[in-house]
């Protein structure tokens, strides 16, 4: 299970708003200047009962999931793309270098679909710890 804590920024009904900053590694990584995550995210979760603004919350991925989504982002376009190009690729260079753009066209087509239904499946965080701290004042 991967988990890490963020600070509860909005509450609009049965989701909050969390923001979760960065982790410590990422301030010696040396790509940090080129890479998102090395910066604070907010990401919206299911609220537990009684959450409010300032919260501490203790959010929870299954590795299974997160691994899964990194399959499905990355390995899906890249294989089709390859799938396209092989097809393709009796009938010419152009032919091949077209069949593969089309290929990855279908594989960032797919991510997306497949992305917006595991949203609401076993994918979606889950907190799992609140810290009710009581802060008040701005959490933008």
């Amino acid at each position: 299970m991967m988990t890490t804590t963020g600070r509860v920024i909005h509450v609009a009904g049965p989701l909050v708003q969390v923001r979760i900053e960065a982790a410590s590694a990422c301030s010696s990584c040396g790509t940090k200047g080129s890479c998102a995550s090395g910066q604070s995210r907010a990401v919206w979760v299911e609220a537990p009962e009684g959450v409010s603004a300032g919260d501490t919350l203790k959010i929870s991925m299954p590795e299974r999931a997160f691994n899964t989504a990194a399959l499905i982002g990355y390995l899906l376009p890249a294989a089709a793309m390859l799938v396209g190009a092989g097809i393709t690729a009796g009938a010419g260079d152009v032919a091949a270098a077209a069949g593969a753009l089309a290929g990855l066209g279908l594989g960032l087509v797919l991510v997306r679909i497949l992305g917006r239904r595991a949203a609401t499946a076993d994918f979606s965080s889950a907190c799992t710890t609140t810290e009710h701290s009581n802060l008040t004042g701005d959490f933008s």
